[in-house]
């Protein structure tokens, strides 16, 4: 395990795996920011580097969260999957019941063309998603 770690090691370090993180993050957050101004049910976004998320919410003016028997983190990453994507679907974040979020965290030597076509299949599984929910 040890020389597996060293090799993980040596690999990021050669092929600047951590620079790349920082630099691809920022251009998916700000991708994120872009897609939330044409998505009403997109909320705060948070995160660092290739770990970022974004709440789901019915009204982004008040806060309104989605129902948790609506399951709208799950619908919403079911949507993505039809499409091609996977991501990681979260609820009950406010108080244990409440709260749904979506968590991206794709690879760390993921490219500016690989974000773009994420940020396009998570476009349309939030427009589906929207229709079947009114937003």
């Amino acid at each position: 395990s040890v020389a597996a770690g060293l090799a993980a090691i040596g690999y990021y370090k050669k092929y600047n795996v951590l620079q790349n993180c920082k630099k691809q993050g920022e251009y998916l957050f700000q991708r994120l920011v872009q897609l939330k101004e044409n998505h009403k049910v997109i909320g705060q976004i948070r995160g660092k580097g290739l770990l970022i998320g974004f709440e789901l919410l019915q009204n982004r003016h008040d806060d309104q969260m989605f129902p948790p028997e609506f399951r709208a983190s799950q619908k919403l990453n079911e949507y993505a999957m039809k499409r091609g994507a996977v991501f990681y679907p979260g609820s009950g974040t406010v108080d244990g019941m409440h709260g749904d979020h979506i968590l991206i965290g794709p690879p760390l030597t993921i490219n500016r063309d690989e974000i773009d076509e994420i940020i396009d299949i998570l476009d349309k599984a939030i427009e589906e998603f929207e229709s079947q929910v009114g937003s």
